[in-house]
């Protein structure tokens, strides 16, 4: 079931205009070769598969591949950017990181080689320089086949959450690959180079940075524009102000040479001491509050902005003090005392039920759905959870072929209970623009309408 949750959805689609929704399709050549195309939501062919790959459109233009290169097409399939990049990572934010000379690859995707950056425009910002970019992982886009036969897809961010890409250079030494970081900002330029140990994310335009020295690694406070606000000294600086609405106040950390210890200061925003007191450990201000203690077997009590005490030490343990969060299952809902599963795109609350299959005798969860109020709408007879999107779902039912032969194939449903298809597909896919995507028995994807009508075979 785990796989058509997180299958949330591969269609490639785009706002070519107001108007106009683009879906890629494509074709195998030779038994072995995907090429690329799209059409409109009536299966009309916009741009006929001929890319080797091809990522989705964005503001009326794409990645596209051709001769084993990247460049940027239109929506008329003509090359603004003409393909001379490797590899590529799909657009966000309006920019795409491009690598060249790469000389070590990974399931098609280059692992080592230069990166740089271009726009929307076709302008190459950045010519590839960088060894790497910092990302993180993007929520899961199902795909067709992925960036191995052609489709690209983006799966990875590479601009932080303080709106700033990471990019490092490394040393040439094989088994030691230093890096060096600096920041690209998102106007697609290099506001610090690539010199730095780390440089964390930004708060009030400032950012705690390390070098490593030689005798050790370091951290102080640079800003955006590249000018050091605190030299490096500390062995660590943290943030100790959760949101980015108010004005930072740093935890830095350094060893005390008199009471052979780590303590910590409390800083300014730019690196100013806000207090005399040290302490060992500082969590989080919260309401203008933040609790401290000054030693690891000392009382905890609170600290203002200032760094003073607005409450003495007088806590031993803060698990009296601080309420435990509830960590509860993603996606549960519960109602009048029952559990119910709902992901925040649905109107509809899924349940089970414990029933015995009539035909082979065994029990089994089974599962249906209600509204938002716990009210039945469809009773416990999928084997599968379902997932709405754009008012229908999938169902998974027995179909009873020749011999009366059972096999568990999948119908579509809407919001209110009525099965719009018969159980006839082996997958179906989240609706998105109008169109949803299912698979038959023989391994063929086709787009669907809602009333099941398929509009384009993908092989």
């Amino acid at each position: 079931m785990k796989f058509f949750i997180t299958l949330f959805f591969f269609l490639s689609i785009s706002n070519l205009h107001s108007e106009e929704i683009f879906f890629r399709i494509n074709k195998l050549v030779n038994g072995r070769t995907y090429l690329w195309g799209v059409m409109d939501i009536s299966g009309n062919v916009k741009i006929p598969p001929k890319f080797e790959g091809l990522g989705e459109f964005v503001d009326n233009v794409a990645l596209a591949q051709s001769n084993k290169k990247w460049g940027i097409i239109n929506r008329k399939g003509e090359f603004i950017l003409k393909p001379e990049f490797q590899d590529v990572r799909d657009f966000e934010n309006g920019f795409a990181w491009v690598i060249q000379n790469c000389s070590y690859w990974i399931a098609f995707e280059c692992e080592r080689g230069k990166w740089g950056l271009i726009n929307k425009a076709g302008e190459v910002l950045i010519s590839p320089k960088y060894d790497g970019v910092i990302s993180e992982e993007a929520p899961y886009i199902p795909r067709l086949f992925g960036k191995p036969t052609g489709e690209l897809t983006r799966d990875r961010f590479f601009f932080g959450k303080d709106g700033y890409a990471r990019v490092y250079v490394e040393s040439s030494d094989p088994f030691n690959r230093m890096r060096k970081y600096g920041i690209v900002n998102l106007e697609g330029k290099e506001i610090i180079p690539a010199k730095y140990h780390k440089i964390d994310f930004f708060q009030n335009d400032i950012a705690p940075f390390s070098i490593n020295n030689g005798k050790g690694i370091f951290y102080g406070l640079i800003s955006i524009s590249g000018e050091i606000i605190l030299e490096p000294s500390f062995r660590a600086i943290e943030s100790l102000i959760l949101t980015n609405e108010e004005e930072v106040i740093w935890s830095a950390s350094y060893f005390d040479k008199d009471e052979k210890r780590v303590l910590h200061k409390l800083l300014s925003k730019d690196g100013k001491e806000l207090s005399d007191l040290r302490f060992h450990q500082v969590r989080p201000f919260q309401n203008g509050l933040a609790f401290a203690r000054k030693t690891h077997t000392a009382l905890w009590g609170q600290i203002d902005k200032s760094g003073n005490w607005s409450l003495e030490p007088t806590y031993k343990s803060l698990n009296d003090i601080i309420p435990k969060e509830e960590i509860k299952k993603k996606y549960i809902v519960e109602l009048d005392g029952y559990k119910y599963f709902r992901e925040k795109e649905e109107n509809a609350l899924w349940f089970t039920e414990r029933k015995q299959d009539p035909l082979d005798g065994f029990e089994r969860d089974l599962w249906g759905f209600s509204d938002l109020a716990g009210n039945v709408i469809y009773p416990a007879q999928s084997f599968e959870k379902g997932f709405f999107s754009e008012g229908v779902s999938w169902v998974s039912l027995r179909y009873r072929k020749k011999n009366n032969e059972h096999i568990i194939y999948q119908a579509l449903i809407d919001e209110k209970g009525k099965e719009l298809t018969q159980p006839l597909y082996l997958y179906t896919l989240p609706f998105r623009n109008g169109l949803g995507v299912a698979q038959v028995f023989g391994g063929n994807w086709g787009y669907l309408t809602k009333q099941g009508k398929v509009v384009w075979w993908i092989k």
